[in-house]
């Protein structure tokens, strides 16, 4: 890692046990993000549940392989995850490349978990995700799930404050982060 400033550092570090606490608290409103993913036309905005995030900052979701994002993100694996803590006034922007995994003993574990889940019907509709429903909504025995994993290259941190707000650029270089200070709004008024 360069030698930032310690604020920013304390900014980045804070990010970072945020999104680590949240892994085990249900209720952190980071265990909710907005995925960006890029569409035909359009951007492609949903939320998401995060599953897990990890200390090399890759995150892990729950998907039905057939969903459009996962189309979405075979044509083209640039992502962004978007996470608000309106209580801390936390704001955290992250691009990265996604994977679809699908076998190996990782996915195994997942699937085991996703299988003992409330949620398990989630994967087993008959119906891929967004078709026109007719009727009543039929589940099978087959499950669609998949995991997507995002493995991050930048961070952008803003940290809203009366005070002056902060924010920062990380971005991972051969495997360490560089933090940079960035301009940030509302530090001073115009009128000073």
């Amino acid at each position: 890692m360069n030698m930032p400033s310690l604020r920013i550092l304390f900014l980045f570090k804070k990010a970072e046990a945020e999104l680590l606490r949240s892994n085990k608290d249900r209720k952190h409103p980071f265990r909710f993000a907005q995925l960006d993913t890029f569409g035909n036309n359009f951007p492609e905005l949903r939320t998401v549940v995060k599953r897990q995030m990890n200390q090399d900052w890759q995150f892990l979701f729950y998907t039905d392989q057939r969903t459009a994002k996962v189309a979405e993100i075979r044509k083209n694996a640039a992502v962004s995850l978007h996470f608000y803590d309106t209580k801390k006034q936390l704001q955290l922007r992250i691009r990265g490349k996604a994977k679809i995994i699908e076998s190996g003993s990782f996915f195994e574990e997942h699937l085991s978990r996703a299988k003992a889940a409330p949620s398990v019907k989630d994967y087993c509709s008959i119906l891929p995700p967004s078709k026109p429903l007719e009727g009543a909504l039929d589940y099978g025995e087959q499950m669609y799930f998949a995991l997507l994993l995002i493995e991050t290259e930048e961070v952008d941190v803003l940290q809203l404050s009366r005070s002056g707000h902060q924010r920062l650029l990380a971005e991972r270089r051969a495997g360490e982060w560089s933090l940079t200070d960035l301009v940030q709004i509302g530090r001073a008024s115009c009128r000073e």
